[in-house]
């Protein structure tokens, strides 16, 4: 289960803010990890706001400590944050830091988003593991765990009949397939219905619903 990238970064142009004495970079972070087959299902997301000093941000002295402040909540390698994410943020900064417009603006303010879209084969002769990883070789073997739901959610799941009725989507969200109309769905609490076999196997690496992303319970506190 491989995965791509792509990190889009974008200056947000905010008023100063006071509590800062020094000029800084406030860096709003977010990991969004999607599903390759469908690129409105997100598997999670991970936010984070960081602020440097930009004397210590732009120095390379500091590059190590700043990349661990960023592999935070990310799920994601040091390894994968110093090769694939922090050049083009350094970059974006140096030329924010540079460029005429910013002069004597206090607070740079730029949004990171790291789209990591995630090749999973849900197959219903495939055999997942409860904790299976996802593995990117191409990546340095960059390891990224996602949080499963718990066996007992899981099992737990209502089986309901497709009924032309009612509202419900005409087709199940990570495998694409239409539903058949009569025959039995599973439901989640929050009532999106999905083919049973994959969304058990969905729910054994994501505890999200792919489309509205309620949190099934799971074996970690969150």
């Amino acid at each position: 289960m491989a995965f791509c990238y792509n990190v889009n970064i974008r200056q947000e142009n905010e008023p100063n803010l006071e509590e800062f004495s020094d000029n800084v970079f406030k860096i709003n972070r977010e990991f969004r990890y999607i599903l390759s087959l469908n690129a409105e299902t997100t598997l999670d997301i991970f936010n984070q706001t960081l602020v440097f000093g930009r004397d210590m941000f732009l120095s390379d002295q500091h590059h190590r400590d700043i990349i661990l402040c960023m592999v935070l909540d990310s799920r994601a390698s040091p390894e994968f944050i110093e090769s694939a994410v922090f050049p083009p943020i350094l970059r974006f900064a140096r030329d924010a830091n540079s460029n005429p417009m910013n002069l004597g603006l206090k607070v740079i303010n730029m949004n990171v988003v790291v789209e990591i879209i995630v090749d999973v084969n849900i197959n219903e002769e495939d055999d997942i593991n409860y904790d299976d990883e996802l593995i990117d070789e191409s990546l340095m073997n960059t390891e990224i765990n996602f949080t499963p739901a718990s066996r007992s959610s899981i099992e737990g799941l209502e089986m309901v009949k497709l009924d032309p009725m009612t509202k419900r989507e005409d087709e199940c969200a990570i495998c694409l397939e239409e539903f058949v109309k009569g025959k039995e769905i599973a439901s989640m609490p929050c009532g999106h219905g999905y083919h049973d076999g994959y969304i058990i196997k969905w729910l054994k690496i994501s505890h999200l619903c792919p489309l509205c992303r309620y949190q099934m319970p799971t074996l970690i506190h969150l």
